[in-house]
């Protein structure tokens, strides 16, 4: 007989499953979105309203763009368990990152009245990272918390060098 802990296994399986569902419901809501804003878009498209068939194309778009970057994130998952993730670093200066990541989601965080502020220390150096990955993760973590900040809020993006780090 030979006998093993499967604790760490099932943990690991049940995280698993756990991603899976939050995904998939996750996935769900751009699906609603751009099926939503496409059925009225059909119902106006004969008409003359170019501002709601603009706003509802907006839409689609929007939907459309998140659920492209959830299967990305679902496909970098696979990769990065696999070990079949392959990384392109490049130089970037942190300022520039954080500036991308905050205008492409300044729109969502005005809507809800919300203030980014970006802060960088003088003395970073550049960054050696892969920067479409890198900005994906960013986005991802700038969004849930625009999304969970209450409106009139505050939300800083800073960078700064740690202290405990010797380079």
């Amino acid at each position: 007989f030979i006998l093993r802990d499967m604790t760490e296994e099932m943990e690991l399986a049940r995280l698993r499953e756990d991603l899976t569902h939050m995904l998939i419901h996750d996935l769900r809501s751009p699906l609603t979105v751009m099926n939503g804003s496409l059925e009225i878009l059909e119902t106006v498209i004969n008409s003359d309203d170019a501002d709601t068939i603009e706003s509802l194309l907006q839409m689609a778009k929007r939907g459309t763009d998140r659920l492209l970057r959830m299967v990305s994130e679902l496909l970098d998952i696979g990769k990065l368990e696999s070990g079949q993730l392959i990384l392109h670093p490049e130089n970037i200066r942190a300022e520039s990152l954080l500036k991308d990541i905050a205008n492409r989601l300044a729109t969502l965080a005005e809507i809800n009245n919300i203030t980014l502020v970006i802060s960088v220390a003088p003395d970073i150096p550049q960054l050696y990272v892969d920067v479409e990955f890198i900005s994906r993760v960013l986005h991802t973590l700038l969004h849930n918390a625009i999304k969970f900040t209450p409106d009139n809020g505050l939300i800083r993006l800073w960078a700064r060098p740690d202290p405990n780090h010797d380079p």
